[in-house]
């Protein structure tokens, strides 16, 4: 035997019923807001859970993870950078004193192990360019003035002595672990200050 409600007990039935139902729906609705993330051309991200990197998305597109506190996301420029510090003193084989403005290019390669070790480009910038600046010094000691600054009677030139310091740096940074590639080291000035 069917029990029948009165008209206004079915009302406030319906009525509650639509109630947890759009409260049902809000809270999925904000659960996926919260879970749903983008990647976009010219970046990665790098999925945290409790803070410890657990994936790194490298697709551009709609990707989704658990909402957070769970999973957080930090996000890595992968394109190239080009660091330029301000030129720095040098001293030749010969203890001359040169003046140098060296630039490296570099990228993220690997967002994990960058994000881990150097966490952002800031700090990236500053170590990198100590390298920069260890690696020129290690190879101006060791080369004659000659080579820089002359154009007859050497056996390098200054794109031999840049590439030198490339493989340097690159190598450096290979095995400190940074998790960068270095694409390019260069010269964009050279000054030699004469003793008169």
């Amino acid at each position: 035997m069917r029990l029948l409600l009165p008209r206004s007990a079915r009302r406030r039935a319906g009525s509650a019923r639509a109630t947890w139902l759009a409260a049902l729906g809000a809270a999925a609705a904000v659960g996926l807001d919260s879970s749903a993330f983008q990647d976009q051309e010219g970046s990665n991200v790098v999925v945290l859970r409790f803070g410890a990197p657990s994936r790194v998305v490298t697709e551009p597109g709609l990707h989704f993870k658990l909402p957070a506190p769970i999973d957080t996301l930090q996000r890595i420029d992968v394109r190239t950078h080009v660091l330029d510090p301000a030129p720095a003193e040098f001293l030749t084989l010969e203890q001359r004193n040169l003046e140098i403005a060296a630039f490296v290019a570099w990228r993220v390669k690997d967002p994990r192990v960058f994000l881990t070790s150097l966490r952002d480009r800031a700090s990236a910038d500053v170590r990198i360019e100590q390298v920069l600046q260890s690696a020129v010094n290690d190879v101006l000691t060791e080369t004659p003035l000659a080579d820089i600054v002359s154009v007859e009677d050497r056996e390098r030139d200054l794109a031999q002595v840049a590439t030198e310091v490339s493989a340097l740096v690159a190598e450096s940074c290979e095995e400190t672990g940074f998790g960068v590639e270095v694409l390019l080291v260069g010269f964009a000035r050279v000054t030699f200050h004469r003793d008169d």
